[in-house]
């Protein structure tokens, strides 16, 4: 591995949205509000199930991390807050972008220090280096994850890369999703339609959507969540953002759906995704999505790509245990890869 060149990119390169993307940002939180605020009335009002219809197991309103706090400082809506999103996402990555190191120990709500560029090191971890190397090697440009440079986004160049913790994070998934042969399935489509259950912070949806501009991207996720996303998506690309619910007509760009209605979604669709979330899920929300997802991807013969870790020694659960009644059909991504965010499977009929 020849790195020629690692230079620090300081938070004061970060660029800031023009103003339609803010006022579409602004627009997107308040409908994520209401969709967290009218929850429970609409669980009533549909005789939806509450067991997964509502967060549980790492999710759960009681669970040990900041995640509903960060939630409600977002949903301020105010720009001194969304300009550092990117600072509040610990608790979809695990890795703590105030100061470039493991999660474990900070909050993501911590106040933001003034000389914060003061602690961010020269160097990136060599670990770092060595996944983001591997993972980019003999992939196509357009499936390289290059992130805007928005939002508290804090990192190195290598060479002419951009890279940090979440980057790469993000970039074994594309790899992986190669490897499995994800991609070239998409390319048989004109405009492929793709539903990723529990969308993080909108990582791995801006990196697929700038690799398939015609498509038609689904996020579905706890509208806390959503929060994250759509104020991400909204931010930092021009594709349409919108929150939807399952009866709507879809558009194409990003989607947004609260997880409550996907028991009534009636799109099919090509690909399906799922990273690392659904072992932080109930069994019971598990197997409601596995039962829906094998039934959204009959018609169009879709995959569902999906990569967890076993969490049962932690109380959670592991997925992959649950979804073989759901698919006929596991491959296992063969892979040399360094990956270390757990089994990655491609599921289908």
């Amino acid at each position: 591995m020849l790195v020629v060149r690692i230079q620090r990119v300081p938070l004061t390169s970060n660029t800031v949205p023009p103003t339609h993307r803010l006022t579409s940002a602004y627009d997107v939180g308040r409908e994520v509000s209401k969709a967290v605020d009218q929850r429970q009335h609409r669980i009533g009002q549909y005789g939806l199930d509450p067991l997964f219809s509502l967060p549980d197991a790492n999710w759960h309103e009681t669970a040990p991390n900041d995640y509903i706090n960060a939630y409600k400082m977002l949903s301020r809506l105010d720009w001194p807050t969304l300009q550092f999103l990117r600072l509040r996402s610990q608790p979809f990555t695990g890795y703590n972008m105030l100061y470039l190191r493991n999660g474990a120990g900070f909050s993501c709500t911590d106040p933001i220090p003034p000389n914060l560029d003061h602690f961010q090191p020269d160097l990136p971890d060599n670990n770092v280096i060595f996944q983001w190397k591997a993972f980019t090697e003999n992939l196509p440009n357009r499936l390289i994850y290059r992130p805007p440079l928005m939002l508290g986004e804090r990192g190195w160049l290598v060479d002419d890369d951009f890279v940090n913790h979440d980057v790469a994070t993000y970039q074994e998934r594309m790899a992986l999703m190669a490897a499995g042969g994800v991609f070239e399935h998409l390319d048989r489509v004109e405009a492929p339609r793709i539903i990723e259950i529990g969308g993080g912070y909108g990582a791995l949806a801006y990196a697929i959507m700038s690799a398939y501009p015609n498509a038609e991207y689904w996020i579905c996720d706890l509208p806390e969540s959503l929060m994250f996303s759509g104020l991400y998506l909204s931010m930092v690309q021009d594709q349409s953002v919108r929150v939807t619910q399952a009866g709507c007509e879809a558009v194409r760009g990003i989607n947004l759906l609260p997880n409550y209605y996907f028991p009534f979604l009636g799109r099919s669709f090509d690909l399906a995704i799922n990273t690392l979330s659904m072992s932080e899920m109930s069994v019971h929300q598990v197997e409601t999505y596995g039962a829906g997802l094998a039934r959204l991807l009959l018609d169009r013969q879709g995959m569902f790509f999906e990569q967890n870790q076993d969490n049962r020694r932690m109380g959670l659960c592991y997925s992959k245990e649950h979804l073989p009644k759901y698919f006929p059909n596991r491959r296992t991504v063969d892979t040399s890869l360094p990956i270390s965010n757990g089994i990655a499977d491609i599921w289908s009929h």
